[in-house]
């Protein structure tokens, strides 16, 4: 455990380092799933019709609800690096929220500090 809490270049305990690494990358995660919504939506426009989930499928790896829900975050977020700090869940947790809603809520709250559970209720 002591291991653990040694400071090392920079400044950081292994933990704190982690922690900074984990924080990044569950951040980077939510952003790369409005970019994976981007390229979805962009590519349902050219694929033949019929062949989406089978495209889908074989080149995302995803079944079709999850690739639709990262065309609804798309579509509803765009790529604004502010709501993908939120997350993957709080994002399609709010999905069903109006954008009056979802403003309001967000103008109101730390929607970063909140659960997902308290998103939905």
């Amino acid at each position: 455990m002591n291991e653990l809490m040694n400071v090392g270049e920079g400044g950081l305990s292994p933990v704190e380092d982690l922690a900074q690494q984990a924080q990044y990358y569950s951040q980077r995660t939510a952003f790369d799933m409005l970019q994976l919504g981007r390229v979805l939506t962009q590519a349902k426009e050219l694929v033949v019709q019929g062949e989406w989930m089978e495209w889908v499928d074989r080149n995302a790896g995803l079944d079709i609800r999850g690739a639709q829900y990262f065309m609804q975050c798309y579509a509803k977020y765009g790529l604004d690096p502010e709501k993908a700090k939120l997350g993957k869940s709080k994002l399609i947790a709010m999905l069903p929220m109006t954008d009056k809603e979802r403003d309001k809520l967000m103008a109101n709250n730390d929607v970063s500090a909140m659960s997902v559970r308290e998103l939905k209720e």
